[in-house]
């Protein structure tokens, strides 16, 4: 797939890829999440917040669960439509908020260990 740079309002991109992609993005959400269950259980607690733990592990469990159902799904979805099937990147992938995100799912496969690599070292601002 080429990506035509992203002054190009009108580029299109293959539904496919972008499918797979997302499954690959909701993938690694999943691995980080499951990186999050580990940091909490392994976190020291006071005997009263146990239960409180145990309730953000069991929230953080079924988000990895819904996560890897929904990135099984998209790469399936993926591998189902036709690799001819173009959309509108600008209608698609440019509104996501992450930069990080949309160079993910628009880039081309044999790229995206760069992008995975990059993405390991981005820091999320918080309000």
């Amino acid at each position: 797939m080429n990506v035509l740079p992203r002054s190009s309002r009108n580029t299109e991109v293959s539904l496919s890829q972008v499918l797979q992609q997302t499954g690959t993005c909701l993938t690694q959400l999943s691995e980080k999440i499951l990186d999050l269950e580990h940091t909490i259980w392994g976190v020291p607690t006071s005997l009263g917040e146990h239960v409180t733990h145990a309730n953000a592990l069991q929230a953080l469990d079924f988000m990895k669960q819904a996560t890897d159902d929904l990135a099984g799904l998209l790469e399936r979805l993926g591998n189902a439509v036709p690799p001819a099937f173009a959309i509108s990147e600008s209608d698609v992938i440019t509104p996501m908020k992450l930069e990080i995100l949309r160079q993910v799912i628009s880039t081309n496969a044999n790229d995206l260990n760069a992008v995975e690599n990059h993405m390991e070292k981005q820091e999320v601002e918080l309000f």
